[in-house]
């Protein structure tokens, strides 16, 4: 797997998938670091006996419009999480919490 800062290290990404009850139906493991492009093999771990999968729900880490499109070709209804709303829920109507004061560094080499 190809890390962030360059070079290599040996390591998998491990995928599940599950219905809606939430049984486990599949599982899959890549030597993709992203899940970008692994949302068409995720889909075709399931196991046939179950028929074709109707709809696939993916975080965005999945959000690949080649991949979205090969499945929508297929007959599946897609939905993948487009964009982040920061660590705030777009959903969370609460009021924001109040800022704290800064923390100060407990050793000289930390930078507040």
């Amino acid at each position: 797997m190809c890390g962030s800062g360059g070079g290599h290290r040996q390591a998998y990404n491990a995928q599940a998938e599950v219905d809606a009850e939430g049984s486990q139906l599949a599982s899959r493991v890549s030597g993709c670091a992203n899940d970008g492009n692994e949302l068409v093999a995720d889909v075709d771990a399931m196991p046939k006996a179950l028929g074709a999968v109707e709809r696939v729900l993916a975080d965005g880490g999945c959000a690949n419009g080649d991949e979205v499109e090969v499945l929508e070709g297929r007959g599946t209804d897609v939905l993948v999480a487009a964009g982040g709303g920061g660590h705030r829920c777009l959903h969370d109507f609460r009021p924001p919490a109040p800022e704290k004061p800064a923390r100060e560094p407990k050793v000289a080499w930390i930078k507040a």
